[in-house]
């Protein structure tokens, strides 16, 4: 399974690089740009099974950027990684299908249950 982290966030991407599960997983950190357009191109290149997206990493488009992406991949497994707790975003992220949402900081053992649980829908 190809994961690919859109994150700048040092705890977070210590946390999933700390992940027992994904150890035999390719994954890809990207944080290299926080244009969206750049965002996106750089998840259709890798095409991943997983994209574990930190809201604080492009905070103004990241509703953008997901619709997008589910109107290219509909299948794509989505976490998003975020400090925010408002209604407008919960709101607009139900809409896009996320499969778990997680608040920083976040918590190894949530984090690697979650990725397990979409392990197991997508190798079934």
């Amino acid at each position: 399974m190809k994961i690919i982290l859109i994150s700048n966030d040092k705890d977070v991407i210590k946390t999933i690089n700390n992940i027992d599960s994904i150890i035999n997983e390719q994954l890809i950190i990207f944080n290299s740009a926080s244009d969206s357009c750049e965002i996106l191109s750089e998840i259709i290149s890798n095409n991943p099974s997983l994209i574990i997206f930190d809201n604080d990493f492009i905070e103004n488009e990241t509703v953008k950027i997901l619709k997008s992406l589910r109107k290219i991949d509909s299948r794509v497994s989505i976490i998003l990684v975020t400090s925010e707790l408002s209604i407008e975003l919960g709101r607009d992220l139900s809409q896009i299908g996320i499969h778990f949402k997680a608040l920083k900081p976040i918590s190894l053992i949530s984090m690697e249950e979650s990725i397990k649980a979409l392990q197991k829908s997508i190798y079934n």
